[in-house]
Parts: C-alpha cells; sequence; structure tokens
C-alpha cells in the first residue's frame, strides 16, 4: 500500500509572520525620563550614587533655605539607590513571561507589534513605580529630611515617579 501526501505551504501566511517578527526585532521600547533633564540627573544620581560638588551659589540657596553647610564641606554625597535595575530584576522573570505571550499574539495577528511593545513598557513602567514607592532603600540624610519634610528616599512630591515615561520605536 501507497501513501501520498502533499505538504501546501500558506506562503501568505508565512510572510505576514516573517514582516511581523522582523519589525519586532528591529524596535525597541525606552523606559525612562525622556527629555525631563532635572529627572534624569535625580534619577542618575540615585540609582548610582553621587559625590555634588558643592559651589557658592548652592550654599547660598541652600542659606535661603535656612541651612548651613560648614566651611569644610565640599560635597554633598548621595547614596547609591538601585530603583531602576532592582525593580527591572524583580521583574525580569514576569517581563520575560509577558513578552513571550506578546510575540505569539503579534505573530497570531491579534495586536500589532507595536501595541506589544507598548503594552510590555506599560508594564514595566508600572512596576518600577512600585518599586520606588515601596522598595527599602538607604535613608535620607538629615539634610534631605528637613528640606524635604519626609524621609522616604525617592519621594518628593512623587515627582520622580510621575515623570516616568515610555516611548516605543519602531522601524
Amino acid at each position: 500500500m501507497k501513501i501520498r501526501f502533499k505538504i501546501k505551504e500558506d506562503k501568505k501566511q508565512f510572510r505576514k509572520h516573517k514582516r511581523q517578527a522582523e519589525r519586532l526585532s528591529s524596535s525597541r521600547a525606552e523606559v525612562g525620563w525622556i527629555g525631563d533633564r532635572e529627572q534624569v540627573l535625580k534619577a542618575v544620581f540615585n540609582e548610582y550614587g553621587a559625590n555634588i560638588p558643592v559651589t557658592d551659589k548652592m550654599r547660598k540657596k541652600l542659606l535661603t533655605m535656612g541651612v548651613h553647610l560648614r566651611d569644610d564641606t565640599h560635597f554633598i554625597s548621595v547614596p547609591e539607590r538601585p530603583f531602576l535595575r532592582a525593580g527591572y530584576d524583580a521583574y525580569e522573570g514576569a517581563l520575560n513571561k509577558l513578552m513571550q505571550r506578546l510575540v505569539e499574539q503579534s505573530l497570531a495577528g491579534t495586536i500589532t507589534p507595536e501595541k506589544a511593545l507598548e503594552r510590555a513598557a506599560k508594564e514595566l513602567k508600572k512596576h518600577i513605580q512600585s518599586h520606588i514607592e515601596k522598595g527599602s532603600f538607604a535613608p535620607n540624610s538629615k539634610l534631605t529630611q528637613k528640606l524635604k519634610s519626609g524621609n522616604h528616599p525617592l519621594i518628593d512630591e512623587k515627582t520622580l515617579m510621575d515623570t516616568l515615561e515610555y516611548e516605543v520605536h519602531m522601524k
């Protein structure tokens, strides 16, 4: 007995999947402070720590706020508070699973590559904001507590958290 069969490829469907995969692989999403230089500096100083040189202008501004620095104070130290790295690391497994589902949906045509990346970026943004709010970080210095009227590192009127953005770049 002979059995014959023929495999028929759906070239149109294959090309569609290939285009979707190419668009996804050549595109990217960014989560961060896009275009807000002040918040970028705050984020970098807190993420990696910093020694900020004390200038005469800074001394005068602090004096108007009721803070007197000693003459031998040449730097203000900001301890490392890795909220971006730690927030991403804590969410990486779930983000990978989400991305796998979104890639499958994109290849199936139930979601566009743009929407897939946007959804992933939105979820990462939400998780980093939550990490900023709930994470345990090096405490604020006495000076910072006085200036902020509080002791929640990374949060002063939630500006850093609220200005976190995402962008999707498609090619």
